[in-house]
This record gives structure tokens, C-alpha cells and sequence, in this order.
């Protein structure tokens, strides 16, 4: 993932959770982004989309790690995406 699709995740999460995403300060951000960049995009913004439908507090790092590699585990037992050999 690079850091505009992770910006535009945060972003996804600030408006509906507020202020610490919205304005998170630059070191937090940082962090955030070390530990969710090896996830494929596509995975962090449809786990950040059902965190946002199902819950009233906003995620930590490893909820949304969580349910992102949920989606990742349906995509390959679907067959729709190839692990690595």
C-alpha cells in the first residue's frame, strides 16, 4: 500500500470517528502507516468501510489488521487471488 491510499483510509476514518484521525499528529501516523503497509489497499479500505458500519469507536491497528485479513483469506478461498510460492 502506498501512502496516499493509506491517507485516503484515514480520512475514510476521520469522518466518521473524528478528531484522531482527522488531525492525527504526524508521528502517530507514522506509526499507523508502519504497521497497515503491507496490507493490499483494496483490503485496508473495505475493512476500514465494515469497521465503520458495524461499530461506534474507532478501530485499533490490529482490528483493522484483523478483519483485513479476513477479507484476504476469502479472496483466496474464492480463488480470486494467488498466493505467493
Amino acid at each position: 500500500m502506498n501512502k496516499q491510499d493509506f491517507g485516503e483510509v484515514m480520512e475514510m476514518l476521520g469522518g466518521a470517528f473524528g478528531s484522531k484521525f482527522a488531525q492525527a499528529d504526524p508521528s502517530v501516523a507514522k506509526i499507523w502507516y508502519e504497521c497497515l503497509k503491507d496490507l493490499q489497499s483494496e483490503w485496508l479500505k473495505k475493512a476500514a468501510i465494515q469497521w465503520i458500519q458495524e461499530n461506534k469507536y474507532p478501530p485499533s491497528i490490529a482490528e483493522l489488521r484483523d478483519i483485513a485479513k479476513k477479507i484476504e483469506q476469502n479472496e483466496y478461498e474464492q480463488g480470486n487471488v494467488e498466493r505467493w510460492q
